[in-house]
């Protein structure tokens, strides 16, 4: 296994990962008539050659910065597995058609052993792959809407965005824990070594533990993405606030209802002049009108919010 390693906080393990499934593909595409299961398996690497794209994109742009610390080392350790897991079905797949060379079609002994640990083997790959596509897909997405609210205030619709992603996160955990179930049941069975050679069930046993890796470590960054998508959406950043002279502000949030849970605010740079006066942070009970009555409030006061990152 590859060694962790976050450079310049970026997951730099992106493009070795699309350089090896780049290279599985130029291995794929050698095999002339290759079997249905071998074809799918190329569209599902071309899938995820695409969604890398936008991971590299996020990271180009410090987008991926927005997501916590533990979040992004997970992150990259879904882009390892999938690495290595590519690498070695591609030496496998290799030896598997190794007779294949006359650049017509394949073997018909290749064909005939393409038996089926073999195809299980490429059914557990292509299932990873489809799980590491999701773990790229909700971690852009979550640091693209994070990144939109730090340069606007909280609407409605974003705030619905939030929520729906919040509900596809908590039904990918609810997935990830049936497939992880299938998996380890696939390990325990005791009929696989009499299935065939000790080399085809070392590989399928390689694949199911890789896809068992990667289901552990997908759970573990839902549930942080998850908790992340909740914070942003109840929660508030305020900075650079300015109450003029005799003016008034309130800066926070009124009616506030621990209905949800946690409510998360940061509030930074609330500037009064003389005679200036506010109310911060998170109250309830409290009579906008008539805080504000008689007041030179006005609608210059300088008031920006942001989520919390």
């Amino acid at each position: 296994m590859a060694t962790l390693g976050v450079v310049a906080g970026s997951i730099g393990i992106a493009s070795a990962t699309t350089h090896s499934i780049h290279k599985l593909i130029q291995t794929i595409d050698a095999i002339k008539s290759a079997p249905t299961e071998i074809a799918n398996l190329k569209d599902e690497l071309l899938a995820t050659e695409q969604v890398l794209l936008s991971l590299e994109d996020a990271n180009r742009s410090s987008q991926l910065e927005l997501l916590p610390s533990n979040s992004r080392q997970t992150l990259q350790r879904t882009n390892i597995l999938c690495k290595d897991a590519c690498d070695k079905f591609k030496d496998k797949l290799e030896g598997w058609t190794k007779r294949s060379d006359d650049g017509v079609s394949m073997h018909w002994r290749d064909r005939i052993g393409f038996g089926i640990l073999r195809q299980r083997s490429v059914k557990s790959l292509c299932e990873q792959l489809e799980r590491y596509k999701s773990n790229v897909n909700s971690a852009v997405a979550i640091t693209t809407m994070t990144s939109t609210l730090a340069l606007r205030s909280t609407t409605n619709a974003i705030q619905k965005d939030f929520q729906a992603w919040e509900n596809e996160i908590s039904r990918q955990i609810v997935e990830i824990e049936q497939q992880n179930a299938v998996v380890q049941m696939d390990l325990d069975d005791p009929t696989e070594v009499s299935l065939s050679d000790d080399q085809e069930h070392t590989l399928l046993i390689d694949q199911l533990n890789y896809q068992r890796a990667t289901l552990e470590a997908s759970q573990e960054l839902m549930k942080d993405l998850l908790a992340q998508a909740s914070q942003v959406r109840r929660g508030q950043r305020i900075t650079g606030v300015e109450i003029s002279e005799d003016g008034k502000a309130f800066v926070g949030k009124s009616g506030f209802e621990n209905s949800e849970g946690d409510f998360y605010q940061e509030i930074h740079d609330v500037k009064a002049t003389t005679g200036g006066k506010g109310i911060v942070g998170a109250v309830k009970g409290l009579d906008i009108n008539e805080f504000f009555k008689d007041s030179e409030y006005s609608p210059k006061d300088r008031r920006s919010e942001r989520p919390l990152n």
